[in-house]
């Protein structure tokens, strides 16, 4: 969470900064604010909604994915961690839209 705070310009340039400049308090406050509303991260941000945009647009297309299933957001997005879901890989999703641009 610190190296995201001093990111996103709170508590000061460097992690050792923050943690000197922002109480305890204030520190939790951060925290269950992210846990609440998600990143600080602008560009995670934009490919979360992005990502969204996509699988919403696959949905009304009526694509699916390689084992039939209809696609979720964390289909698109490349930065995920790993470890959050088993989705389908983002290039055959992309083959996908591309199918359907083709009208096959």
């Amino acid at each position: 969470m610190w190296f995201e705070l001093v990111a996103a310009g709170v508590g000061g340039r460097t992690v050792a900064e923050a943690k000197e400049r922002l109480t305890y308090t204030e520190a939790l406050q951060w925290g269950q604010y992210i846990a609440q509303r998600g990143t600080l991260n602008l560009g995670m941000r934009m490919e979360a909604h992005t990502a969204q945009l996509m699988a919403l647009v696959a949905t009304a297309a009526g694509m699916k994915d390689a084992s039939g299933k209809q696609y979720t957001p964390a289909d698109f997005m490349l930065h995920k961690d790993e470890q959050e879901s088993d989705t389908v890989n983002f290039d055959d999703a992309l083959a996908a839209f591309q199918r359907i641009g083709h009208g096959n």
